[in-house]
């Protein structure tokens, strides 16, 4: 069914079931992104986290409709309560290359400025250690979260510590000393 039919919650979600029977889970965000905010959540991710092996497969099957569904989805995502905000995150980075980063940020970059752990971890997976084990050059899981973590890095311009239009300054002090506390 083309995805202008697919309107109705109930209709996409059964789409999207059979979609995913079939091994189509990239078929499946592009048909029902329109009815995305009645799909339920655990259906949602599960789209999200199957489409991923079929990208890699094809990578020159997305097309930028598919970009432009998947920010949609990403942002109905963004907008649910039963979320975690890592839950949306990891798929985030999952697909940070396919997301555009314009004026809004992501889910991602929000959570790194509220948690230095995960900040850290981001920048761990980019720099290096001057001490302790080094990743083999072998290790093509530990250049893929380079690149992206570089990207990711790359896009970060939230400021930790703002809220609206103004900067809690213990908010921020309290980020920096715990990235520095970790970095150490």
């Amino acid at each position: 069914k083309p995805s202008w039919l697919l309107r109705d919650g109930a209709d996409a979600e059964l789409a999207a079931r059979k979609y995913l029977e079939v091994g189509r889970a990239v078929g499946a965000l592009d048909a029902v992104f329109m009815a995305a905010k009645d799909i339920p959540s655990d259906l949602l991710l599960s789209l999200l986290d199957r489409a991923i092996p079929e990208i890699n497969q094809n990578p020159k099957s997305i097309n930028s409709m598919f970009t432009y569904h998947l920010e949609g989805i990403f942002k109905t995502l963004a907008e649910r309560p039963d979320l975690s905000r890592m839950q949306i995150a990891q798929r985030e980075y999952a697909y940070f290359s396919l997301l555009d980063h314009g004026d809004k940020p992501l889910t991602l970059h929000r959570l790194m400025a509220d948690e230095p752990e995960f900040y850290m971890q981001i920048l761990s997976d980019v720099f290096i250690p001057a001490s302790g084990p080094k990743p083999t050059i072998s290790d093509e899981g530990a250049k893929n979260r380079s690149t992206n973590g570089y990207r990711l890095l790359s896009s970060f311009k939230l400021l930790p510590g703002v809220d609206g239009e103004s900067i809690s300054a213990e908010k921020l002090r309290t980020w920096i000393d715990g990235v520095r506390s970790l970095a150490a």
